[in-house]
């Protein structure tokens, strides 16, 4: 007997013998909440020995559970078609639509061609309908198979990063390299610049999401001090500034180099918060000693 939470599913690549990205597809988004309070609630009983109601709320942003992601990351395959791992797998299911990227996403047609000799294809948007940057993972010559109205950076690394600092940048080879990320909470909005080949939450309600509820978990007051420890693009630093004020302080640490770069630009004019690039427990040893 089928559950009641059964749905249809809205991808023809998702499940069984598909690839490894959605495997909720079947369910409905309620049901999803459901299952998903029920394993963290399962957590905390088993782990912690506590017993506490548990309640999955939807972030906005999305459309039904679909259309959300604004960060997509295509494989290969071995005729330069662009797709998705199969599970458990490095096999590549080729796709031409995923149904829960962002429609900016989609409307960048890069699975139209065919990319042999990368080894792998981003696309990324950010919060203005002309955030779109393409990330080639490969050669230098590759960037030219890129649609056109669109950044396009050329990164040499592949997805298993080498330790940072141990290989070359991602290097800009068309328009901007970088997307706005427009982040509120309450009375506080801030513009944030993230580079296409960086970290930025992927759903577009989730930073928003993360900030409000972290500040209303620790509560700073004006000329408290703070630890940001993993700054990445400095998204929690700025907003723990904001209520500390000039009196207070912030450290924010992070190591990996592109994130340190996004981080200087977006905390620059806070004199208040303190960026160190270096790994967290390298510099929080430093610090005591």
């Amino acid at each position: 007997v089928a559950s009641e939470h059964r749905v249809p599913v809205r991808c023809p690549v998702a499940g069984p013998g598909g690839c490894g990205c959605c495997d909720w597809q079947h369910v409905s988004v309620a049901g999803q909440h459901e299952l998903k309070a029920a394993a963290v609630r399962e957590q905390l009983q088993r782990l912690a020995g506590v017993d506490v109601p548990i309640r999955v709320e939807p972030v906005p942003g999305d459309h039904g559970g679909l259309g959300w992601r604004t960060r997509v990351q295509y494989a290969v395959d071995a005729d330069g078609r662009l797709g998705f791992r199969r599970h458990r797998s490095h096999d590549v299911v080729p796709v031409q639509v995923c149904p829960i990227a962002h429609a900016e996403v989609q409307a960048v047609p890069v699975t139209a061609g065919r990319w042999g000799g990368a080894q792998g294809v981003d696309v990324v948007v950010g919060s203005g309908p002309d955030d779109r940057v393409v990330v080639v993972h490969g050669p230098e010559a590759l960037a030219a198979r890129a649609p056109s109205g669109v950044g396009v950076l050329v990164d040499p690394r592949s997805r298993d990063r080498t330790p940072p600092g141990d290989s070359p940048a991602p290097r800009r080879s068309r328009g901007r390299g970088w997307v706005h990320q427009v982040v509120r909470s309450g009375d506080w909005e801030r513009s944030f610049r993230v580079s296409g080949a960086g970290f930025w939450q992927v759903h577009p309600g989730a930073a928003d999401a993360f900030v409000s509820a972290v500040l209303q978990a620790l509560d700073p007051k004006p000329d408290e001090r703070v630890l940001d420890l993993y700054a990445g693009a400095g998204l929690f630093a700025a907003a723990w500034a904001h209520r500390v004020g000039r009196g207070g302080h912030v450290l924010a640490v992070e190591a990996d180099d592109a994130a340190v770069r996004d981080a200087r630009r977006n905390l620059h004019g806070l004199p208040q918060v303190r960026l160190v690039a270096g790994r967290v427990d390298t510099v929080l040893r430093r610090a005591e000693a």
